[in-house]
């Protein structure tokens, strides 16, 4: 009896603190060098001016583009150094994403609209050595802008509606507690 009690009163202390996020990782786009749009409403999403990169056809080390790999295989980046748009039919809360400078480093101007029109906007800092995480944490956004100045910027890990832990009240502690020095009693006094 005791231990059924621990394992329940376990497994509801480990699902207490689960999150829940959604990643776009960009591996599972086929395509050749430099040459493969992402196709429109892939995962939901609208990207204006994203392209993928597979680094098994790409061959150049020194590049931002090849450091900038976060995930398996697979980067996106904008053709032409083109300003990067991620649009939306739905809200959705932007959380992060990893950035990459293909050559050198320079700032990237990030603008974000939510569903009742509020405004975002950050300037990130990004170089070709390593990938830069970028957190946003943005809620209920539709439309996104990534302005490089007409620079090459390789992405990876798109992370969204990313919900925080649940914490398990002090009340469910306290009734398990309770409930582990009852069986407790019980049982030494079934031995007695």
């Amino acid at each position: 009896m005791l231990k059924r009690i621990m394992i329940i009163i376990m497994f509801v202390v480990c699902i207490g603190g689960v999150s829940n996020a959604d990643t776009i990782y960009f591996d599972d786009i086929g395509g050749t060098l430099f040459n493969h749009p992402i196709e429109d409403h892939y995962d939901g999403f609208i990207f204006t001016n994203g392209n993928v990169l597979e680094m098994d056809e790409y061959s150049n080390a020194a590049s931002g583009f090849y450091n900038g790999v976060v995930s398996v295989n697979n980067i996106m980046y904008n053709p032409a150094g083109e300003k990067l748009e991620i649009n939306s039919s739905v809200g959705f809360d932007f959380n992060n994403i990893y950035m990459t400078a293909a050559i050198d480093s320079f700032d990237v101007t990030v603008n974000g609209t939510s569903d009742n029109d509020e405004h975002y906007s950050s300037i990130i800092t990004v170089n070709s050595d390593t990938p830069t995480l970028a957190i946003f944490d943005w809620e209920n956004i539709r439309h996104i802008e990534f302005n490089m100045q007409g620079n090459y910027c390789a992405f990876d890990n798109f992370t969204f509606n990313e919900t925080a832990p649940v914490p398990i009240p002090p009340t469910l502690l306290l009734f398990g507690s309770s409930l582990i020095g009852m069986a407790a009693i019980g049982r030494k006094k079934l031995f007695k």
